[in-house]
């Protein structure tokens, strides 16, 4: 509900006005709904995995968070703070076995979508050295199961091909050098595969 309402009201305003006042209130309840809070002694966004794994559990709830990642109606350091938990609750849903005739369950289509959703926002956002190293550190303990399809691949390309750019220009020597361990870590995986 909190998501149309969002919708409705951005739709409705002038184009080029920002983000109207009213569409706050919906999206802190869809934030909510999603696990993402604010900590408001720290001004830094904080992500519930379990109540995030509740909502992607279902393919209604995968669907809801592909398309508010897809339209950008999150700000974006609430993006940030969710990727890696998002990362961390999704990977580990496997592809269930293909129907009857053969089409893919409507999970497999949800959650590819979700994939594709975070390998446009990996591409599109400008997201931190250490955004990228979390995500590496949860692709890469989750070991196979990161690169299982071809969606899943593409997103884990993705946060290789970005971190490798983005990090490289990192000042922090020790995000450097946690960016370099995750990455080597990960790419022996990969030689295993």
């Amino acid at each position: 509900q909190a998501y149309q309402k969002v919708i409705g009201i951005w739709r409705a305003a002038p184009p080029g006005g920002g983000v109207p006042p009213q569409v706050q209130l919906h999206l802190v309840k869809l934030m909510k709904c999603m696990g993402i809070v604010l900590d408001n002694e720290k001004k830094v966004y904080t992500v519930d995995s379990e109540a995030l794994k509740l909502l992607t559990k279902l393919g209604k709830g995968r669907t809801l968070v592909a398309r508010v990642l897809e339209q950008a109606l999150l700000p974006p350091n609430a993006v940030q703070a969710l990727l890696p938990v998002l990362l961390d609750v999704i990977i580990p849903l496997s592809s269930s076995a293909k129907k009857a005739d053969n089409s893919k369950p409507s999970e497999d289509i949800t959650l590819d979508r979700l994939f594709r959703a975070i390998t446009g926002v990996i591409l599109k956002l400008n997201t931190s050295s250490d955004t990228l190293v979390k995500c590496l550190e949860v692709i890469q303990t989750h070991g196979k199961a990161s690169i299982s399809n071809p969606p899943r691949m593409e997103c884990v390309h993705a946060l290789l091909q970005k971190g490798t750019m983005v990090v490289a220009q990192d000042p922090s020597e020790e995000t450097k050098a946690a960016w370099g361990s995750a990455e080597g870590k990960f790419m022996s995986l990969l030689q295993g595969v």
